[in-house]
């Protein structure tokens, strides 16, 4: 593989990509359900620390994120295969890294922020409660 071509504009906006080899669509709808399913099962997963509402949110985000990328990879990989030719085309992925990425970043960015704002009010509360009856 040519690494010069990732520099050229015309690899990426050409208007009649090549198609997909056989091994890498295989490859790549695999990775697309290992996707799902981790997304899946971290939304699963985040059910079961109902004791730790904070973690819990942050694994039900990061799974709806993991299954949002898993969706859209399924479309890209869908239109690559029909040979669609502006949405399938090799500019899209780079631009899904980016969308996702800022998401994640976000997401995390976030929890950092509000933790610790989050952790002592959930101690405030609990130290509260502990005077209420019962």
């Amino acid at each position: 593989m040519n690494f010069a071509n990732f520099l050229n504009l015309n690899y990426w906006f050409s208007l009649q990509p090549p198609f997909m080899s056989r091994q890498a669509l295989f490859v790549a709808q695999i990775a697309t359900l290992a996707i799902f399913a981790a997304g899946v099962a971290l939304k699963f997963y985040a059910k079961i620390l109902r004791k730790d509402p904070l973690r819990m949110k942050l694994l039900r985000r990061l799974g709806s994120l993991a299954i949002a990328i898993a969706v859209v990879l399924a479309l890209w990989l869908f239109m690559k295969y029909e040979t669609i030719y502006l949405l399938g085309a090799r500019f899209w992925p780079p631009v899904f890294i980016l969308i996702f990425g800022i998401w994640a970043w976000r997401l995390f960015d976030n929890f950092r922020r509000t933790a610790p704002q989050d952790h002592e009010a959930m101690r405030k509360a609990a130290e509260f409660r502990k005077y209420l009856p019962r």
